[in-house]
């Protein structure tokens, strides 16, 4: 079998709503809470960024929910930042219509080196827009307002 393997992953989830202070500004999404950690871990004392480590290429999965409460759409930027340096050409925007909910996703794969660490950031030109987490409540559990899952793949 490969249950001798080793293959770090891990997924960490915020249960806090985020907000942006102010239009076109970049904000690191937070994720606070740890549900696996196995070679990956969020770094220091922060809860932005998520450190690797061993060498390898890794798959990241991102999902965000947001709470739009204005009318007009609006626009989400979502961006990689690695070692604290925006990845060049890896950023998504997103268009928002309605006073809705919505849930956005993003998978993807980047080489790390062990300690290398990821942050993701976000920005909206509406105040209106932000990361919303619901609590359990009947007929769901808790909703959080970011999910990171991370998995490595392989070696370089």
């Amino acid at each position: 079998g490969g249950k001798a393997l080793y293959l770090p992953n891990a997924l960490f989830y915020s249960t806090t709503d985020q907000t942006a202070a102010a239009t076109n500004t970049g904000y690191a999404v937070e994720l606070e809470n740890t549900y696996l950690a196995n070679g990956i871990t969020i770094n220091g004392g922060t809860s932005t960024q998520i450190t690797v480590g061993s060498d390898g290429v890794y798959n990241f999965q991102l999902t965000l929910q947001l709470e739009h409460t204005s009318g007009s759409a609006c626009a989400l930027w979502v961006w990689i930042s690695k070692n604290g340096t925006p990845v060049t050409y890896g950023a998504k925007r997103y268009t928002i219509k309605g006073n809705d909910f919505f849930s956005v996703t993003w998978n993807f794969n980047i080489d790390m080196t062990a300690d290398d660490y990821i942050e993701m950031y976000w920005a909206t030109d509406d105040l209106g827009l932000g990361l919303h987490a619901d609590a359990p409540t009947s007929p769901h559990p808790g909703i959080p307002s970011a999910v990171m899952a991370v998995s490595f793949v392989s070696n370089y």
